[in-house]
């Protein structure tokens, strides 16, 4: 079946060679998209369906969410919508990503009315966290996933 990749230009940069070595599949489609809440909204998610289109995916295909939540967010509404869903793969390269977007279930973009107002639930079949590609986050980006980290973990404590 089909692989559709979809990231941002930095992790791309960063770490796509690495994540195509580990993808076997006859064929591989990646699109890259602006990255940053300003780009989660609907423009962004037809620009990702029309290169879905184009590369020809069926309801075979995987799409692989390869970034942090906002990736994770408009991939996951993307495969949620695209012929009334494909099966999407999260592989998160933020700590925040792994502990909180890319294992919810929730998917959405934005509009002028606030923040993930069009969404669904619509779970991944796997998320990936692999913790090298973690390695070339910045020190902010890294306490942002510890306090959502501590967050979680206090919430479900006994």
């Amino acid at each position: 079946s089909k692989v559709f990749i979809l990231s941002n230009p930095k992790i791309s940069g960063l770490h796509l060679k690495t994540l195509l070595s580990k993808i076997k599949a006859k064929e591989i489609f990646i699109a890259t998209v602006k990255d940053g809440e300003e780009y989660k909204n609907l423009s962004t998610i037809e620009e990702i369906l029309n290169q879905m289109f184009n590369s020809k995916l069926d309801r075979k295909s995987v799409l692989i969410s390869f970034g942090g939540g906002v990736i994770s967010d408009m991939g996951g509404f993307a495969a949620s919508i695209y012929q009334r869903g494909i099966d999407f793969i999260n592989i998160p390269t933020t700590l925040l990503a792994c502990v909180d977007a890319a294992v919810g279930g929730k998917t959405g973009v934005n509009n002028n009315f606030g923040k993930n107002l069009i969404g669904t639930f619509y779970q991944p079949k796997a998320v990936y966290c692999e913790s090298s590609f973690l390695k070339t986050l910045s020190s902010r980006e890294l306490a942002a996933g510890m306090a959502e980290f501590i967050k979680m973990a206090a919430m479900f404590d006994d």
